[in-house]
């Protein structure tokens, strides 16, 4: 088998081609932001004040990378870590004003980028397609 006929490749390449394009547009609005940070902007959008531990598993990211993003988003005033007052072990992590505000100029960029790539394909297909890939995985955290 071919590695352009192995669907974990189409996977790769869909996903560094979508990534390219949206980080060049970022970096063309003037924002250098890396994926990371991205990811993590993203799910403190959606759930800000969320409890380290929490953020490391909902973005996937190793204990060590999620630290270091971390620590440089906080350098770079997107984020502030908070003491949790329920777990002394863990902070709370908090978007800042400067950070919050990024939502209305990434957002639309990868919105668009994302509307571009699945241009031709219905609204059917992607529930498929996004069916499919929860499914994968749902088999791979399973082992």
């Amino acid at each position: 088998m071919k590695l352009d006929d192995i669907l974990g490749f189409k996977l790769y390449k869909v996903t560094s081609l979508l990534k390219g394009q949206i980080f060049h547009q970022f970096f063309e609005s003037g924002i250098d932001i890396n994926f990371e940070q991205w990811i993590i902007l993203n799910r403190l959008w959606d759930e800000d004040g969320l409890v380290q531990n929490d953020l490391l598993q909902k973005t996937m990211q190793t204990k060590g990378n999620l630290a270091r993003t971390l620590k440089k988003m906080s350098e770079e005033g997107l984020i502030n870590k908070k003491e949790n007052e329920e777990d002394q072990r863990s902070a709370r992590i908090f978007l800042t004003k400067k950070g919050q505000q990024l939502k209305t100029k990434l957002r639309p960029i990868a919105l668009k980028k994302l509307a571009h790539a699945t241009d031709g394909i219905s609204a059917n297909e992607l529930k498929i397609v996004h069916r499919v890939l929860e499914q994968m995985a749902e088999n791979l955290k399973r082992g």
